[in-house]
This record gives C-alpha cells, structure tokens and sequence, in this order.
C-alpha cells in the first residue's frame, strides 16, 4: 500500500500534514487502501528524525489500520526519530551512530581537514 507526498497519488485520498526541520509537508493515502481492523507493518528506507515514519502510522490508524510493526532499512540512532512513533514494534536493520558518521563521511567525502562546526563545508576542496 503507498503512502506518498501529496499530490501523487490518484482517487480519493486522506492526508497527514507534519512538521520537517524545515518546513512541512503532507503525506496520502488511498482511503480504501486498508479495511478497518486490518493488520500493517510500515516498511520505510530510512528512519532519521522520525516524522514520515509518525505521520504514516498516525494516517494508517485514522483509516482504521492496526499498525503491528515498523521496520526500516538504516536508523540514524543518534536522532531518537523512534521516539516520534506510535507503535511498540519498531526495527532497523543497520544503525549508525553520530560517531560512525562523524568519522566516516566527514573523511571520505570532505577529506580529513572537514570541521563539522562550520556551515556549507566551507573547508571543503569539493566546493
């Protein structure tokens, strides 16, 4: 069943409006994807601050659904997005913590003078 940006989904739908770090968005469903009572589990890529992830439940719950698990791909653990959702089975089959990062990306992308303080990577060679 898709839950998409609003917009992109044709027939009759029901959204959900959350918050992002920088703005707002809608995600939407088929009204008659799911049949009251039925048993979902939510499978998303990425689990980061947690919004979509919450806003899907909270959709899928409005029309009905009994969201029984949520599993995702990669969980950035050092954002707490599980905390935001509404369900007590929440899965991630990689997770990646701030230090990970830190040290992995900032090297291998910016090269090993990247200052993560700095905005815009400003210290960058890759401008």
């Amino acid at each position: 069943v898709p839950v998409r940006k609003k917009g992109k989904l044709p027939w009759k739908t029901s959204s959900k409006s959350y918050s992002l770090e920088y703005g707002e968005n809608t995600l939407e469903i088929h009204q008659d994807a799911v049949k009251p009572g039925e048993r979902v589990m939510v499978i998303d890529d990425l689990l980061a601050t947690g919004g979509s992830a919450a806003a899907t439940v909270e959709l899928l719950k409005e029309i009905g659904a009994e969201v029984v698990c949520v599993t995702f791909l990669i969980e950035l653990d050092f954002l707490n997005g599980r905390a935001a959702i509404d369900c007590d089975k929440i899965h991630s089959i990689i997770h990646y913590s701030f230090s990970v990062l830190n040290w992995y990306f900032p090297k291998c992308l910016f090269g090993k003078d990247y200052d993560p303080k700095r905005s815009n990577h400003q210290n960058c060679d890759h401008k």
